[in-house]
């Protein structure tokens, strides 16, 4: 019949559309992956230590912000650019200030110490 557009075979379909649509298309487990050992790894991340406002204290561990593996971590991320890590601190530290008196309470002394002055070259220290 002229003009009759013939649905095209299986070779044709593939060769331009990649091959033909299965029922069960089920996207790959992107979260675990299983081992030939039959050991599951993880691509999950570890949770950050982030602060929670207003107390200021370490979401993970509960201890003050930045606990011990939030300076850690702080320092290997901005390890190429000290000055950074110092200008971010010390917006956290006045954002901390903030809260701390929000309400008339007056400012902690330790917050220098605290937010700043770890932040050196070398390892974090309690």
């Amino acid at each position: 019949m002229p003009g009759y557009a013939h649905c095209p075979s299986s070779h044709t379909y593939a060769a331009r559309n990649g091959p033909a649509p299965t029922e069960d298309r089920r996207e790959p487990d992107t979260a675990t992956n299983a081992e030939p050992s039959g050991e599951r790894l993880s691509t999950a991340q570890e949770p950050e230590h982030l602060h929670a406002r207003p107390d200021w204290l370490c979401r993970i561990c509960g201890e003050p912000w930045p606990c011990l593996e939030a300076r850690t971590r702080l320092l290997a991320e901005y390890s190429d650019f000290p000055s950074l890590l110092k200008i971010y601190l010390s917006a956290q530290m006045y954002d901390a200030l903030d809260d701390f008196t929000a309400h008339g309470e007056p400012a902690p002394l330790n917050l220098y110490e605290r937010f700043i002055s770890w932040a050196r070259n070398r390892p974090p220290t309690r």
